[in-house]
């Protein structure tokens, strides 16, 4: 196996590795939040993990046809799997512009960390609301009030951050780097 062939089997390898790991993390978001009729992202979550599992055969398909090295066929199979790839980075980046704090409150909530900076930032509470805190320890933090600065006011926020889709986003995930190495057998 020469040195390209080997480069181009790592990086398919990592796609793989990128592809799986998101399927699974898609797959737990929508698992926890099924139920809860405030996740809206919810609907972005499940056609992320669609076009996730949809690519698993789509991968397969092309690194066949690089052994086969017939070159009309990996024509139309490289716009198919650029096509999708576009799919499915901008099915993520309407996630993440839409609901940019789903992922890092969900991640922070489920490790039982402190979503305190999110809370005060963006003028929430807990994921669906304070009921949440109620539920989970009993009394709700200071970083759900309203005015973190007078210790007297117990006027706290009631939207819940994962409910959050008013806040500005950055446009990089860490999802869309399972896009980029989708198209690594455009050039590899």
């Amino acid at each position: 196996m020469g040195l390209a062939e080997d480069g181009a089997g790592r990086l398919g390898a990592v796609r793989d590795i990128c592809n799986i790991t998101d399927i699974v993390h898609h797959a737990q978001i929508i698992y926890c939040y099924w139920d809860y009729t405030g996740a809206e992202f919810i609907k972005f979550e499940v056609a992320v993990l669609i076009t996730n599992i949809g690519m698993i055969p789509i991968l397969i398909i092309g690194t066949l046809l690089v052994f086969k090295q017939n070159i009309k066929q990996l024509r139309s199979y490289l716009t198919i799997l650029f096509l999708l790839s576009w799919l499915q980075m901008l099915l993520i980046i309407a996630l993440t512009q839409r609901f940019p704090l789903t992922h890092i409150v969900h991640s922070k909530w489920m490790d039982q960390k402190s979503i305190a900076k999110y809370e005060s930032q963006y003028n929430c509470c807990g994921r669906f609301g304070p009921d949440d805190y109620i539920l989970r320890t009993g009394r709700v933090p200071n970083s759900c009030l309203v005015d973190t600065t007078n210790s007297e006011s117990r006027e706290i926020h009631t939207t819940g951050c994962l409910a959050k889709d008013d806040v500005d986003a950055d446009i990089i995930s860490y999802e869309l780097i399972t896009s980029l190495f989708q198209n690594d057998q455009l050039y590899g």
